[in-house]
């Protein structure tokens, strides 16, 4: 798949999400998850679909989706869908969940999350 053609699957999934299609937008981001993308840009969409799952409340749903994000975005040491995870735990009320030990977290990130944990508390 090309840029531009990813790039207006991604338009059009995004439309459907805008018009609460939901179904229809998760399966249309979960089609370019599995596409020979960059890892970041499969995160990305495993993050959207994620987004979606959650809207739906669906929390099964949104945790498998979010980490399977964390598991494209690991090898680049990112933390963007890791981060987005700890947030989602903590609105389901799985505050003691925590990414103090996360590899690829530096400690301006750790002081970061330890701050906002004493936050939720």
């Amino acid at each position: 798949m090309n840029y531009a053609e990813y790039s207006d699957a991604a338009r059009k999934a995004n439309a459907l999400a805008e018009l609460d299609q939901l179904d229809a937008a998760i399966q249309a981001f979960a089609v370019l998850v599995k596409e020979k993308l960059s890892p970041i840009d499969r995160s990305l969409m495993a993050y959207n679909v994620f987004t979606l799952h959650e809207r739906k409340g669906d929390n099964a749903g949104a945790e498998k989706w979010i980490d399977l994000a964390i598991e494209f975005e690991k090898p680049l040491l990112r933390i963007f869908a890791a981060e987005h995870k700890a947030s989602f735990l903590a609105r389901i009320g799985r505050r003691d969940e925590s990414l103090l030990e996360h590899p690829a977290a530096t400690e301006s990130e750790k002081e970061r999350f330890t701050q906002n944990i004493a936050l939720l508390k």
